[in-house]
Formats: C-alpha cells, sequence, structure tokens
C-alpha cells in the first residue's frame, strides 16, 4: 500500500481537533532507510504532536525535523544510554516549555519524563512523555505510576494533563496487573 515496505495509514488529523500519538521508535534510527520512512508515516498522518520514545542519535533525529515541512522538534539528553524522549509538533502548535521533570526516583522511570507544555484551543495542556522500565519491573512500573501521580497532584493540579507514552506494561497479564 505504502510502497518501500510502508504501511497503509490514513490521514486523521484534522484542523478542528488537537491530533496527539505516542510512538516507541526503537533506537532510531535503526538503518539508512529509517529517516525517510519516518517522515513518509509522520507526512502520511498529518498528526499536530508526536511524543516519541528511544530516539537514539540527537544528530538524525535533527535532520528529520529539517526535513518535514510545518514541524518543530525537542530531543532530551538527558539518558545516557540513548534511549531518549523527544516531542515533534506541528509549528503552528503554541508551546511555552519543554523540560525533564527532575526529582522523581529515576530508579524506577529509567529515565525521566518529558513535560510539555502549549496552548491549544485558549487552554493550557501538559503533556507527559514517559518510558518506563520494560521486562520484569512490575513493582518499578507501579512506582513510577504513583511517583508520577503525586508529582501531577503536587504540581499540576486542576491543569489539563495528558500522560502517554510507553509505559511497557504486559497487557497479557491479568487486569488486576495492568
Amino acid at each position: 500500500c505504502g510502497g518501500n515496505n510502508l504501511p497503509c495509514l490514513t490521514s486523521f488529523g484534522t484542523d478542528s481537533t488537537l491530533d496527539i500519538i505516542t510512538w516507541n521508535i526503537e533506537h532510531f534510527p535503526k538503518n539508512y532507510y529509517t529517516l525517510d520512512k519516518v517522515k513518509s508515516i509522520i507526512n502520511q498522518l498529518n498528526v499536530d504532536i508526536i511524543a516519541l520514545q528511544e530516539i537514539q542519535n540527537e544528530f538524525y533525529f535533527n535532520e528529520l525535523i529539517q526535513s518535514l515541512d510545518n514541524y518543530d522538534g525537542f530531543r532530551s539528553n538527558e539518558n545516557n544510554v540513548g534511549l531518549n524522549l523527544a516531542y515533534i509538533y506541528k509549528s503552528n502548535i503554541q508551546v511555552d516549555t519543554i523540560r525533564d521533570i527532575s526529582g522523581l526516583n529515576i530508579d524506577d522511570f529509567g529515565r525521566n519524563p518529558l513535560l510539555m507544555k502549549f496552548e491549544w484551543a485558549d487552554e493550557n495542556i501538559f503533556l507527559i512523555n514517559n518510558h518506563f522500565k520494560c521486562c520484569d519491573y512490575y513493582e518499578e512500573r507501579i512506582a513510577s505510576v504513583q511517583a508520577l501521580k503525586s508529582y501531577i497532584d503536587d504540581s499540576l493540579y486542576n491543569s489539563n494533563v495528558i500522560v502517554l507514552g510507553d509505559l511497557n506494561d504486559k497487557i497479557e497479564e491479568p487486569d488486576s496487573n495492568n
């Protein structure tokens, strides 16, 4: 459908809606063709904001942003193993702040969440991009959720908050563990 191993995608972004997705892009870029494929997917989706996880290479991330029409981006340099968080957003989004949320127990999170504050439809909105530990770290993920909830309750009370990202939950587990 999309040719060159690209998935069949339908644009779902509209001018009257705020369209946000999250995407663990897994060690971006994986190979030489990754940049062109990601660019094509983003252009096809036509969303306002993309919260990304596992952005390994800052140079190629910046190259991706420069190759996209009407998009800007920000990549955190917080994580020293290269599994950084990032945002790609349309240039018309009025971004106030993008920063790492520090002060949380990094041992539980694996990496600090990335906060984005922006304005849309005369409302301030906060996005919190996460990449929780994977594998057998159920207790750490629970601690991460609790720490994040405390941060939101203490710092963003009565605000418009969207929590997203790769929470690394095992959906095959019983509901009581999800």
